[in-house]
């Protein structure tokens, strides 16, 4: 860790984020996890492929879920 980086366990309970409302318990983590390891491994196999329009405005829709669900596994601070 960086030198001023302060541990989670270090802050006071009621200064920190209240992560169980992103994820009510590590199992919940570990199912989002594997979600967006699926939609990875869907993403890289189309990687190349020529796709109609309406195709490739579906995979940015699953990109920008995709986004969402892994800024919500790195806040939820778990690990697998």
């Amino acid at each position: 860790m960086a030198k001023n980086t302060i541990e989670r366990k270090d802050i006071p309970t009621e200064e920190r984020w209240d992560l169980e409302r992103i994820y009510k318990d590590t199992e919940a983590w570990e199912e989002d996890f594997r979600a967006a390891d699926t939609e990875l491994k869907q993403i890289a196999e189309a990687e190349g492929v020529a796709a109609p329009a309406g195709l490739a405005i579906a995979a940015l829709a699953v990109a920008g879920a995709l986004a969402v669900a892994v800024g919500g596994l790195l806040l939820g601070g778990r690990t697998a």
